[in-house]
């Protein structure tokens, strides 16, 4: 079954929200952010070159957590993956908006 564009961004603005909200560990979010973003295939190559930046910071911050000691998110590093996650939402929710790509600014 092939899914819309909407539906893909819809689904990856959940996984942001349960993140947020402590309803998703970092790992899970970085995990299926790449899949979805991986889904979108008809978007812009330098949207996704963006999405993909935002995407990186995540997985980055994933791997600093679990070669740490304690393998928990600290706080300064939990800011920073919820800041590339409220940028790429912002990215996605422009993208919805317009009905068309959007880049980074």
């Amino acid at each position: 079954m092939a899914y819309s564009r909407t539906e893909i961004c819809g689904a990856i603005l959940q996984l942001i929200d349960e993140f947020r909200s402590d309803g998703l560990p970092l790992h899970e979010l970085a995990t299926r952010l790449d899949v979805g973003l991986s889904m979108l295939v008809d978007m812009d190559i330098e949207w996704m070159k963006a999405a993909r930046r935002k995407w990186s910071i995540i997985e980055e911050v994933n791997a600093v957590t679990l070669d740490s000691p304690d393998r928990k998110l600290s706080d300064a590093n939990r800011d920073i993956a919820l800041q590339a996650a409220h940028d790429l939402q912002d990215m996605i929710d422009g993208a919805l908006l317009t009905g068309s790509t959007c880049h980074e600014e």
